[in-house]
């Protein structure tokens, strides 16, 4: 399974929810889920700047020019898409849910 979590820096929000899968990380690995955070529309340089004066060490997508989250239908950040393991998509939501390991199974 996978969670797609798309953010921008600018979004105080998204900061939360980018700390929040920061600390899971190691949890979200061992329960056997991908997270990919996915920048949406920034350049390279600012995300990396952020997640350095953050202290984050998460792997993040660049979605330079919009286009995963025009093809998500992404209409606001932040926002969680999950998918299972067959590839459909199951949710989406705007904040990591409780229950998200069931959504997942």
């Amino acid at each position: 399974p996978v969670i797609l979590f798309f953010w921008t820096t600018w979004c105080p929000h998204c900061r939360k929810e980018l700390e929040r899968i920061d600390t899971m990380s190691r949890q979200f690995k061992q329960e056997g889920i991908k997270v990919l955070p996915v920048d949406i529309g920034e350049s390279p340089v600012k995300v990396m700047n952020f997640l350095k004066s953050r202290n984050l060490n998460l792997p993040v997508l660049l979605d330079v020019s919009s286009t995963v989250a025009r093809d998500y239908n992404i209409r606001g950040v932040p926002t969680y898409i999950f998918i299972s393991k067959t590839g459909a998509i199951i949710s989406e939501e705007h904040t990591l849910p409780s229950d998200y390991k069931e959504l997942l199974q």
